[in-house]
């Protein structure tokens, strides 16, 4: 007895029967396989937060970085998986660690604190360079916080902030913009404190030039702010630390025709949902009001197996972490 087919063929097949749609002159197959991996990519993970899909997601920090993105994209390339949200606890070099989705929470914790430093004294020339060597700022400085600026003859102020490199990317050296001239170096080392700018205007003669920036001291990261689905380390690492966090991925699309879902069973439902997206781009509400049972109750198969893993696990309390005999601490030998 031969098992049942779920690769993108067979996914194809049933969208046309279900559509009535048997001709590739009525839609082609590439139009399909699009419906397809949109319901599969997009809609499907957001419909069923699935334990098929749940894994975790690892990084290892850089020294001095301390801001790092969580893949959002998928792997339809061949790529690195892509991740739809996470899950505290998270844990750095394998201690759980505090974690926040507040802005408000962790930065009253850790606060970005500005100090002013003055740079020197304007001259007339455009082109200024600064190394913290020479100069009465400490390093390393959060780069996203900087500004540096000054006045013109005319009183008007001149800024310029920091902005991360697009290519080619250095992590530790960011581009100066906003009052600078783009013939010009225009970038700071946020590690080593050398800044060269050039002023789209000179600053005023004998006019302070100063700079604002938040100092701070790298060590091993303690805490954790997730927000804009970026993670925020502090303190800044120092080195490189595993972090690891709970998290739903983004299931690899079908892209050739033995391709197939991660669970065989879901084939059905990824047909009847592309199904229901071509009756929503027909205008064909009629079809889709009929085949909705159909879909939902593919819907409530797929979401069975993880309703049957969860029942064998009892509802967390504050007594779940005391486990007894024969289970223990591995540290402890008594």
């Amino acid at each position: 007895m031969s098992l049942p087919d779920s690769t993108l063929v067979a996914i194809r097949l049933k969208v046309r029967r279900i559509t009535k749609a048997p001709s590739s002159q009525q839609i082609t197959d590439p139009q399909i396989d699009s419906y397809i991996n949109t319901y599969y990519m997009i809609d499907f993970p957001e419909e069923l937060r699935l334990k098929s899909l749940f894994t975790n997601y690892d990084f290892t920090t850089q020294a001095n970085v301390d801001e790092y993105a969580l893949p959002t994209g998928s792997s339809a390339t061949g790529g690195a998986d892509g991740f739809i949200s996470v899950e505290p606890p998270i844990y750095i070099d394998g201690y759980q660690s505090f974690y926040s989705q507040s802005q408000s929470q962790f930065y009253t914790l850790y606060p970005k604190i500005a100090v002013t430093a003055d740079l020197t004294t304007a001259t007339g020339a455009t082109n200024y360079t600064f190394t913290a060597s020479a100069q009465t700022y400490n390093v390393p400085f959060l780069p996203g916080e900087l500004v540096i600026f000054s006045q013109d003859s005319n009183g008007n102020t001149l800024s310029i902030h920091a902005e991360p490199q697009t290519a080619p990317v250095n992590d530790f050296v960011w581009n100066l913009v906003g009052d600078v001239d783009p013939l010009g170096t225009n970038t700071v080392n946020y590690v080593t404190g050398d800044i060269d700018l050039t002023w789209n205007s000179a600053p005023a003669v004998g006019e302070s030039i100063q700079m604002q920036y938040v100092p701070y001291e790298p060590s091993r990261p303690l805490a954790v702010l997730f927000y804009n689905n970026n993670f925020i380390l502090r303190p800044v690492p120092d080195a490189a630390y595993k972090v690891s966090i709970a998290a739903y991925k983004t299931p690899t699309s079908l892209m050739n025709s033995t391709d197939a879902p991660e669970i065989q069973q879901w084939w059905q439902l990824i047909a009847f949902g592309a199904a229901l997206k071509i009756f929503e781009d027909r205008g064909d509400l009629k079809s889709r009001t009929e085949y909705y049972p159909l879909y939902d109750e593919q819907l409530r198969f797929a979401l069975r197996r993880t309703l049957v893993q969860q029942t064998n696990e009892r509802t967390a309390t504050i007594y779940t972490e005391q486990t007894s005999f024969p289970y223990s601490n591995y540290f402890n030998r008594f």
